[in-house]
């Protein structure tokens, strides 16, 4: 490289460097890279082309051209010469060299003027990437020329270029909590495509520079932050997403969605909606968020929901949430009626008429965290309240859905976390319901209100755990107890299967110390076969050690597997390794009976990798559980070998919930990582506890993990200091400190 064009390089790159180190974010920044860009490349250039007979222009197009440089952008060029030759050719490699050995990301194209014509005509990237093109060096009238001749052409084919523009995929949404700020709806692509409309079809939209400047100061610091090019914000990066951001970015798509015909014009007005037309497009669902959201920005909902406009730019990240509070309310609302319509459950409890008092809760049900702190769920009452009284005007359904949110999320807690195979637990559940006629709402509303978390907060696992309990509860209000009619049921199993043992009394034996639970759901055969696999191993001379069995699960997707086995202290910790190792989650684990010194274990899984699970997963399983049964495998290598030991984690808060008189609760919520149940199994073994039972939600790869436990001696622990010590070695355990 020769030291005139070594210079300008080595001029821009420390002059960039000093810039991004203090400039302040915005337009000022970009401005000021744009212009020492333009100095080097400009240089460059007359140094590179000096000999070139012709004429010819380097124009800076793109975001470059848009004097929109930002510190990782590409700097994208287009030379535009009259004749291609290999002088040239050779002319802008010299131009294009520097800036690649120097680590810039280049973009570049060198094409005659009809050449260029030609390629906008093709491909509309092309097209609009030349809209902001701008001369930087050689003959700027020729640069001009072919700019104003690609536009004109553009002009010309006006219906196929706006059909182009309109076909443009924009993804997400404003209110995401990590937005796109690039690609986006609401991103700068959006902008972009309202500056080709004016350009190319004459369309006049709203002034939006300060919404520009606000999306151009965010992605500079995400740029700096990240160290590289980078458009979709992160937990990483919080101080970066803001009120205003959402604010700027749903403004943006709101003026990109009327342009295009997508939203009714007024829908930014901020005249205020009436119930009827709320209701109107809730009955619509989730195809209308974008008009709802963008009247809720713009306070047309403020009347019948107070404070949703400041909700739909309030950010309070959450497990699994990925949207703003406020966007989150509405796509709870939209989903009510299409849950009620596709879940045979919710059209059994929740009559068609009250969906109006479901959708005011689900609109205000997170109202409360508007004010930060614990507690959001009391503090949505009164929202909720005047959203179904400005809805229905009843008094009475008013309070209902005052109700409903300050209880939304009582199915899910106590399905999560407690133990719904308890007649105590589900009648604990149902007395804080003040009606029976509430329990069809509240269970559209908790569906609601999960399915629009995101698909991982209400996945069929999580759901099934759900309808266990409310149809458990609606069971105890309206015709006794649920539990009773199930123990009922499954004395009839054990009576049934006793006749098919009836020559068989080892396994008669073993069948009458199954607990009820050990036969709910069962046949009368798997019932049997269950009592003659803890027999077979009772009886055995040659060292068998297990048996299993697989079925369908409760959900889509899942498998029920019992094992049948001699008892031992560590049995889920094996078990969870070993699943662990062929690619399965256990979401379910419970210790069914302790039949004189074996165990039945009933245990509910499902594919790691959300795959069908394949025919020799159960081969590979048979295999390890026999090993591990037999004291052959040594789990901690197998699994550090296998890369499935969970790392050290960014996130973990272990408690007890000792509302449960007969056991130890023990909540472990952290991020979610193969191989995380054997290490939270095990930190409990080693503790000295033994496991009753186990069960995984996960939400968007944060896990919450319950245990029911109890000591060594079969007896819960009831000493605070001993529950706070093994808390804090359970915690150290998982942690690897």
């Amino acid at each position: 490289m020769t030291l005139a064009l070594a210079q300008p390089v080595q001029r821009l790159v420390e002059a960039r460097s000093e810039l991004i180190a203090g400039a302040q974010p915005g337009a000022d920044a970009a401005e000021a890279l744009t212009k020492i860009t333009d100095e080097a490349v400009s240089a460059l250039a007359e140094t590179a082309f000096a000999g070139l007979r012709g004429r010819w222009a380097v124009l800076a197009t793109g975001s470059y051209g848009a004097r929109r440089l930002l510190p990782y952008s590409d700097i994208d060029l287009l030379v535009v010469v009259h004749r291609r030759t290999r002088e040239s050719d050779a002319a802008a490699r010299q131009l294009l060299y520097p800036l690649w050995d120097a680590g810039f990301e280049v973009g570049y194209a060198i094409r005659t003027p009809s050449e260029q014509r030609a390629a906008c005509r093709r491909d509309l990237e092309t097209l609009t990437a030349i809209v902001p093109g701008r001369p930087i060096a050689g003959d700027a009238l020729l640069g001009q020329e072919v700019r104003d001749a690609c536009v004109l052409d553009a002009r010309s084919r006006r219906s196929a270029v706006s059909r182009a523009l309109a076909s443009r995929v924009r993804t997400g949404t404003p209110y995401d909590l990590w937005p796109d700020l690039k690609n986006g709806a609401g991103g700068q692509r959006d902008l972009d495509e309202l500056e080709w409309r004016r350009v190319f079809l004459g369309y006049e939209a709203p002034d939006l520079s300060e919404e520009q400047s606000v999306v151009l100061a965010a992605r500079w610091a995400l740029h700096v932050a990240a160290g590289r090019s980078a458009s979709t914000l992160s937990p990483d990066h919080p101080s970066i997403a803001s009120a205003r951001l959402h604010r700027s970015m749903g403004r943006i798509a709101a003026a990109l969605s009327m342009a295009r015909g997508e939203m009714p014009a007024d829908a930014a007005t901020g005249d205020p909606w009436t119930p009827e037309r709320l209701l109107e497009v809730c009955d619509a669902g989730d195809e209308d968020f974008d008009t709802l959201a963008c009247a809720a920005l713009h306070e047309a909902l403020d009347g019948i929901v107070p404070g949703m406009s400041f909700l739909m730019t309030a950010r309070r990240p959450a497990l699994g949430h990925r949207f703003t509070v406020g966007a989150h309310c509405l796509k709870a609302a939209l989903l009510v009626r299409e849950i009620h319509d596709s879940d045979a459950l919710a059209r059994a409890l929740c009559p068609t008429e009250r969906l109006p008092t479901v959708i005011a809760a689900a609109l205000a049900h997170d109202a409360g965290k508007a004010i930060l702190g614990p507690g959001h769920a009391e503090r949505s009452a009164g929202p909720a309240a005047h959203a179904a009284l400005a809805i229905t005007g009843s008094e009475t359904e008013a309070a209902d859905a005052a109700w409903l949110a300050r209880e939304h999320l009582l199915l899910s807690t106590f399905a999560e976390r407690a133990d719904i195979d308890d007649e105590q637990v589900v009648a604990a559940c149902a007395a804080r319901l003040p009606s029976p006629e509430l329990l069809g709402p509240l269970y559209v509303l908790t569906a609601a209100d999960h399915a629009s978390v995101g698909a991982s907060a209400w996945d069929s696992w999580h759901a099934s755990l759900v309808q266990v309990l409310t149809r458990r509860i609606d069971a105890a209000l309206r015709e006794g107890s649920a539990l009773h009619h199930e123990a009922r049921e499954a004395e009839r199993v054990r009576a049934e299967a006793a006749a098919l043992l009836s020559r068989e009394p080892g396994a008669l034996v073993a069948l009458a110390r199954f607990p009820t639970r050990a036969l709910v759901d069962r046949t009368p055969e798997q019932a049997a076969e269950d009592a003659r696999a803890i027999a077979r191993l009772a009886s055995a001379t040659t060292g068998e050690v297990f048996e299993a069995t697989i079925s369908d699960g409760p959900a889509p997707g899942t498998v029920a597997l019992r094992i049948a086995s001699h008892w031992r202290p560590r049995l889920l910790e094996e078990a969870a390794g070993c699943c662990t190792l062929v690619g399965l989650d256990i979401l379910d684990a419970q210790l069914l009976a302790d039949a004189g010194g074996h165990a039945l274990t009933a245990l509910v899984v499902r594919s790691t990798a959300g795959v069908p699970i394949a025919h020799d997963t159960w081969t590979r399983l048979d295999r390890l559980l026999g090993r591990a049964f037999a004291d052959e495998l040594d789990l901690a290598t197998r699994l550090a070998a296998a890369g499935r030991s969970p790392s050290h984690p960014r996130f973990l808060r272990v408690e007890w919930n000792d509302d449960d008189p007969a056991v130890n609760v023990l909540h472990v919520e952290t991020d979610d990582r193969p191989g995380l149940l054997h290490a939270l199994a095990k930190a409990a073994h080693d503790a000295g506890l033994t496991i009753l039972s186990a069960r995984a939600i996960v939400r968007d790869g944060r896990a919450l993990d319950t245990l029911r436990v109890v000591d060594a001696s079969g007896a819960p622990i009831r000493t605070p200091g001993r529950l706070g010590h093994l808390a804090m070695r359970i915690r150290a355990d998982l942690s690897g400190a």
